[in-house]
């Protein structure tokens, strides 16, 4: 019987049920720069920032479990760097696209990710520790060209609480976006490896380790907004819906070019989600900051809520708990 527990960053969208063939649609996705100051802020090569986030775990209250009796998740850590490259050779070493035009010299958006936490699992009575890791970078264009990707790399190292003590995961994905299509290739030690090709259409998605950059450069309102998103575990781009719940004001204990200060933050809270009833799933919730806080007017992710999903035999998947992250450093 198969057993299978997935932990993925919020990088990695993993939502409740598991889900059938979905298609991107063929609508220009409009982005702003929000993220350096304002819907028209300037952005330039050279431009850089850093943002760490703590991880804390909220286990699902009265929780219980067959096989898994209990589980938590300690020493949480995720940091993402963003870098505004001049053009796309980043050292000459990523792989060739005929989307990026370089007589255009257009600039590239790099964004990377680092996460990493502690896992404990009791599972039959035994205790089960992991270092679980996932390491993320994406290449796209600037936002007025849709943030088109051109390029992504995710590297996961995850404990397998059902195997053997030390048993761990381990799969890398890259996908290269062409002008026509985009390949996906994965490779791993638990999965088989594999190639695909998918046909679509440039400037109609992300890619999914672009996500939580993206939604800091679009106006998220109570009607839902609808965003095509390739991740490596369906192929093709899977449409989830972003929707504005409520704002308010909020302090935020943050360390700002190397100073400690509280801020008060105008955030608004937000969810996202598959568009498809079908698949909807558990929801994800995560926070934005408005134009008009403290906190240097842009518009910073401060908080992140990843459900975390445990499947055992390709049954009907269990909710766990919530992985909380909080906005607590900034460098830029």
């Amino acid at each position: 019987m198969k057993k299978l527990l997935t932990l993925l960053s919020s990088f990695i969208i993993v939502l409740a049920l598991v889900l059938s063939c979905g298609c991107s649609g063929k609508t220009i996705l409009s982005f702003n720069n929000s993220f350096n100051g304002g819907a028209n802020a300037t952005v330039e090569p050279g431009l850089s920032e850093i943002c760490e986030y703590s991880v804390r775990f909220a286990k699902k209250e009265n929780f219980s479990g067959a096989e898994v009796s209990d589980v938590n998740y300690t020493d949480g850590t995720f940091v993402t760097t963003l870098k505004i490259l001049s053009d796309y050779e980043d050292g000459g070493a990523l792989p060739e696209t005929d989307l990026y035009n370089t007589a255009e010299r257009s600039i590239v958006l790099k964004f990377s990710t680092s996460f990493s936490v502690k896992a404990v699992y009791t599972v039959n009575g035994t205790e089960k520790a992991f270092d679980d890791t996932i390491e993320s970078v994406v290449y796209f264009l600037p936002s007025e060209k849709s943030f088109a990707p051109l390029y992504s790399k995710t590297e996961k190292h995850s404990g397998n609480p059902f195997g053997e003590v030390g048993e761990y995961f381990d799969e890398t994905t890259e996908i290269v976006y062409y002008g026509s299509s985009y390949k996906i290739t994965t490779e791993g030690n638990y999965s088989a490896n594999d190639t695909a090709s998918i046909d679509y259409t440039p400037k109609t998605l992300i890619d999914n380790a672009q996500l939580l950059f993206a939604v800091r450069c679009f106006d998220i309102t109570s009607t839902a907004t609808n965003i095509p998103v390739v991740a490596s575990a369906y192929k093709s781009a899977k449409t989830l819906a972003f929707t504005l719940e409520s704002d308010e004001s909020k302090t935020y204990s943050i360390t700002l070019n190397g100073t400690p200060a509280d801020y008060s933050v105008r955030i608004k809270n937000c969810s996202l989600t598959l568009s498809s009833t079908k698949e909807a799933g558990q929801a994800h919730k995560f926070a934005v900051q408005k134009a008009g806080g403290d906190l240097t007017y842009k518009a910073y992710l401060t908080y992140y809520s990843q459900p975390i999903i445990i499947n055992i035999g390709g049954g009907f998947p269990s909710y766990l708990g919530d992985l909380n992250f909080t906005l607590s450093s900034i460098t830029a």
